[in-house]
């Protein structure tokens, strides 16, 4: 199983806008943190980077990610 407790830092743009987020994970789940607020899900046959940035995208949506 695959165990990343150290956070890794990330970027994405967003509608012309770039968010920066962090992500870890631990016991098959994958959670992404913001300054506002975090998420988490399982982890599936998805590649991280691209599970992470669906999460910081939903993060975003909801109001709970900073610039």
């Amino acid at each position: 199983m695959l165990r990343r407790l150290q956070p890794v830092e990330f970027s994405m743009e967003y509608k012309g806008k770039t968010y920066s987020a962090s992500y870890y994970c631990q016991e098959g789940m994958i959670t992404v943190q913001t300054v506002g607020g975090q998420k988490s899900t399982q982890l599936g046959g998805m590649r991280l980077n691209v599970l992470a940035k669906m999460l910081l995208e939903e993060l975003i949506r909801v109001g709970k990610a900073d610039l």
